[in-house]
């Protein structure tokens, strides 16, 4: 079986994730996520996925919100 793809597994997460309210964690390509974490993980895949597709760079896809002064 082929790797999904990142924009694979955005699109998978999406539709889980808009099919399942009220659900508390689901499992999208071996990949467990609390919903309380589904958003992040979403952003995650789709900027993956857009590195892959070309459309941004790496670097401006470096999340830098967590770094400590």
């Amino acid at each position: 079986m082929a790797t999904p793809t990142a924009a694979e597994t955005a699109a998978k997460l999406k539709e889980i994730m808009a099919a399942s309210p009220g659900v508390s964690e689901i499992t999208v390509d071996g990949i467990n996520v609390q919903m309380d974490e589904a958003l992040k993980t979403l952003k995650y895949w789709e900027r993956k996925a857009a590195i892959e597709d070309g459309t941004i760079a790496t670097a401006s896809s470096i999340d830098l919100s967590n770094m400590m002064s």
